[in-house]
């Protein structure tokens, strides 16, 4: 999916990037019905695909031919995508698939989900989540989403949201707390990010990581969050369905209301899993 080095350099240095027209159209419904089918929760629809063998063997032993069916479909649809190879780019390493999903956004006027950091662990303990992709894990376990717009989306309508360069904050954020130089905080929402960077201490340690300019750019770039709305269309990405945004999750990220239509998503995770550091591991400094 992959055809250039500019694309893995963006999302290296920013986090994020998109690219449109990579879905067939006469694919989009098929994938939007077989979302519908999905378990509804408010105005959330999801169906989540089983990603490995001993997974798959359960739904053969359970004679599941349609869960057996979405497991070749979109495993097939991720080899002849090559996500895989992607992933390992961007990574700059090995990588797994760990998840797919399909949702449905109902129409709103609510945003899908407010400015936050999914890789940022809010204190849940391993017996106390749900799922094991929001546990406290190791800032080289960072996990890559790409995100298949089955609809078009755009600043009100369920389009991303994501500040450039905010995942190097949180990389080395994490690192400092794993190396035990910072006392864990909580850092989920964009608000609390902030307010930990105006401590004192915490800005200290990462001037080992990072310049101050990096850390004085974010603050900037994420002030919108104390004012009126609290909310930006500044960092909105337009994606026509069919296309996909590529993004690392330790980036600040949010959802738009999709004022217009349901929005309707196809998901593929990847996480790193060769044991080695991260791409700019002691290169931002």
């Amino acid at each position: 999916m992959i055809k250039d080095d500019h694309i893995v350099t963006k999302i290296r240095n920013d986090g994020v990037v998109s690219i449109n027209n990579i879905i067939k159209k006469e694919d989009l419904e098929i994938y939007k019905k077989i979302t519908d089918k999905g378990k509804a929760v408010n105005k959330i629809q999801c169906l989540v695909i089983p990603t490995s063998k001993i997974s798959l063997g359960i739904k053969i032993l359970k004679l599941q031919f349609k869960k057996i069916f979405e497991y070749y479909k979109f495993k097939n649809l991720s080899k002849n995508l090559d996500l895989q190879n992607d992933a390992d780019l961007i990574f700059g390493g090995k990588s797994k698939l760990i998840y797919i999903d399909l949702y449905k956004s109902g129409k709103s006027t609510d945003s899908i989900i407010d400015w936050h950091c999914d890789q940022a662990y809010s204190g849940r303990s391993k017996e106390q989540s749900t799922d094991n992709l929001h546990l406290n894990t190791h800032p080289h376990e960072g996990v890559l989403k790409f995100f298949f717009c089955l609809t078009d989306v755009d600043s009100n309508n369920g389009c991303l949201g994501y500040i450039p360069k905010s995942h190097l904050i949180t990389y080395y954020l994490k690192i400092c707390f794993y190396k035990k130089e910072l006392k864990y905080e909580p850092f989920w929402k964009l608000t609390d990010m902030r307010k930990l960077l105006t401590k004192n201490y915490v800005r200290e340690k990462l001037a080992k990581y990072l310049k101050n300019e990096v850390i004085s750019e974010f603050m900037k770039d994420s002030s919108f969050v104390e004012n009126g709305n609290k909310d930006t269309n500044k960092y909105d990405i337009k994606v026509n369905a069919g296309g996909a945004v590529l993004f690392n999750e330790l980036g600040f990220h949010r959802g738009s209301s999709p004022s217009k239509e349901d929005r309707y998503a196809l998901r593929f995770f990847y996480q790193k899993n060769d044991g080695s550091k991260f791409f700019f591991e002691n290169k931002v400094n």
